[in-house]
């Protein structure tokens, strides 16, 4: 550390610990891979290994502050500002339902945690044999490298959620040490800093196996240690600016763009970048590029010819029509956080919303939009929903004052106060709205927004909004909008709403809102473990079952008990003879992909076990399932 080099402080040393405990388990798993190791022993030799190295270390990473004077400045934080109770209590709440639900994510149970199934079970990684609209080969590992770890030492997927816990965790403290470091005052950051996470999208993730919360302390702590680094001219908050930026990509390569602004702050001084602390920074780019997005991008190019591994477009991702994805990026933006906290009219809405749009629009957005979706639901989803309504209105409202008031507050002591970052942070924004074509833009930008929100708070006006009662009054009622949310949410309810529904008198149980309800609690109950009826029909010594579907089934209930059997893709051309070979003892079809299903199983000698239906979607009609086992024997 050079003399000029601070420690980092309060919050950012735990950021800092973050970033390297999450860089290390995204790495790890690259060095386990080629032996095979990538199983329980591999981890606790690695764990041991790694602890001793970051204990060695632990005073240039800083030391933890104590308990109690921790304890204390909460209790009057909580006196003062009443959002950081709000802030507490979601927090509790995702706690509790992490604690008391098994994982409900619908991405995650499709692709993302049976890719770790996958891994484990062959102890390194490897190409996964999937459907082609499958993303279980071409999405980022980060998130499910913290998954494998967890998994391989647990043999459980209840652990999941502490990754998003310790992130929502981290989100207050980082957003002030990169705000009051980019010219936002410290009352207007420290009022903030408990707003922001009361979001929709980030309470919700809060308890879940959602990728998109984690990256937002990662952006905001790197840029934190950009700045760190550009004043001091300090090698680790540079390394740790690296480390940040590289797994900011691992975790989903639709947040890349917002290396652009971590980046930019690193080269305001290239300083930090001396001869004796080359060699150490060039072996940090070269793990930051092990923990990044670039070893999948690479695989996607061997196997499938392109670095986003569909080379065709075929799940329309990327857009060719820039004006196309501006406009449709932001109508879904603005339309998704304009949804109150309980919205009973969502069916209207979604009969009526693309009749809203001009004509041409519509048109345009149709042809180069395909995956272009104004949908509305009941209740908010960690699947789709960003900041929601109260707080985009608060922030749409310090926006407008903003440009009213243009004059800046003056820079605190410690601030940077750069302009370019700014503009980094926008045109990162602008590539996602121009080039991503998700339905799901308003969730995928949860790392934007605590960045975002910078620009905007910069401005004078936002010291006098806080000060006011008003605002205050407003600020606690946009952040209390995330509470029904978090407390009624189908994936984890911290009330028994199907003993309530339930116990409702048959003329309202029958009525078709609240049918609906039921029908959402009961899928969301069932979706961590959907396959279970089909599992009755499965050969006791099957160690691995064939499986036959698309790449949005809920597969990983076949899986169960985890250790004892694995799932594999069947192709619905595959004979007898090569079931045979790759030793396939059962075989799941979901009767959608095979035409004559039953001529289908006879030519191949498989007789028939068991049916089930599989409500996968609340909103859909059930998926039939058969179970086919070999006519020669059980295997």
């Amino acid at each position: 550390m050079t003399g000029s080099e601070k420690p980092p402080s309060g919050a950012l040393r735990w950021a800092a610990w973050w970033i390297v405990l999450c860089a290390a388990g995204s790495i790890l798993p690259w060095i386990l891979s080629p032996p095979g190791r990538l199983n329980a022993r591999g981890y606790l030799v690695s764990l041991g290994l790694g602890g001793a190295l970051l204990f060695g270390f632990r005073r240039r990473l800083g030391t933890i502050k104590r308990p109690r004077a921790v304890r204390t400045r909460w209790w009057r934080r909580f006196r003062r500002d009443p959002v950081f109770g709000v802030f507490l209590i979601l927090a509790a709440a995702a706690v509790a339902g992490g604690i008391l639900y098994p994982p409900a994510n619908h991405d995650g149970l499709t692709y993302r945690f049976p890719r770790v199934l996958n891994w484990v079970w062959e102890g390194r990684w490897h190409w996964i044999v999937q459907p082609a609209e499958s993303q279980m080969n071409l999405s980022g590992a980060g998130h499910e490298w913290l998954m494998t770890a967890l998994f391989a030492l647990t043999r459980s997927d209840r652990l999941f959620f502490l990754p998003n816990i310790v992130s929502y965790f981290l989100m207050p403290g980082a957003f002030f040490a990169v705000g009051v470091r980019l010219g936002v005052a410290p009352r207007v950051a420290a009022r903030w800093m408990w707003l922001l996470p009361c979001g929709y999208g980030f309470a919700l993730q809060a308890g879940s196996i959602g990728n998109d919360l984690i990256a937002a302390p990662f952006a905001l702590a790197g840029l934190a240690f950009a700045l760190r680094a550009r004043r001091s001219a300090g090698a680790i908050d540079a390394a740790l600016a690296i480390l940040a930026a590289a797994l900011i990509t691992g975790t989903k390569l639709s947040n890349a763009p917002l290396v652009l602004p971590i980046g930019l702050a690193l080269a305001g001084n290239p300083g930090w970048l001396r001869r004796r602390t080359a060699l150490p920074l060039a072996a940090t780019t070269l793990a930051g590029l092990a923990a990044s997005a670039l070893p999948i991008l690479i695989a996607c190019h061997v196997y499938t010819g392109h670095y986003s591994g569909d080379p065709a477009n075929e799940k329309h991702l990327n857009l060719d029509n820039p004006v196309a994805g501006l406009a449709g990026n932001t109508l879904q933006i603005l339309s998704r956080n304009a949804m109150p906290p309980l919205n009973p009219a969502a069916g209207w809405w979604n009969a009526r919303a693309r009749g809203f749009l001009p004509e041409k629009l519509d048109a345009l957005l149709r042809r180069d939009y395909p995956r272009f979706d104004l949908e509305w639901r009941e209740f908010p989803q960690e699947e789709s929903d960003g900041l929601g309504l109260g707080l985009s209105l608060l922030a749409g409202f310090s926006g407008v004052a903003a440009v009213f008031c243009r004059r800046k507050i003056p820079r605190p002591f410690h601030a940077e106060n750069d302009r370019l970052v700014i503009g980094g942070i926008a045109v990162a924004t602008l590539v996602y709205l121009v080039k991503m074509g998700s339905e799901a833009a308003p969730r995928l930008l949860l790392p934007y927004y605590p960045l975002l929100a910078l620009a905007v708070l910069r401005s004078r006006v936002n010291v006098r909004l806080v000060r006011s009662r008003g605002w205050r009054i407003a600020a606690f009622v946009a952040a209390c909008c995330a509470l029904p949310a978090v407390v009624l949410s189908p994936c984890r309810p911290l009330l028994p709403m199907r003993g309530l529904l339930g116990a409702l008198p048959d003329s309202i149980r029958d009525r078709p809102n609240v049918f609906r309800m039921r029908t959402v609690y009961d899928t969301y109950a069932a979706r961590n473990d959907a396959m279970a009826p089909l599992r009755r029909f499965l050969p006791a010594n099957a160690g691995r079952i064939g499986f036959i579907g698309d790449g949005r089934s809920l597969r990983v209930g076949l899986w169960r008990p985890f250790g004892s059997r694995k799932v594999e893709t069947v192709g619905v051309d595959a004979g007898a003879a090569e079931l045979s070979d790759r030793g396939i003892g059962a075989l799941v079809v979901d009767e959608r992909m095979v035409k004559d299903v039953e001529k289908w199983a006879a030519d191949r000698r498989l007789r028939l076990s068991g049916r089930a239906e599989i409500l996968n979607y609340a909103g859909k009609t059930p998926e039939r399932y058969r179970v086919y086992v070999p006519e020669t024997g059980e295997k």
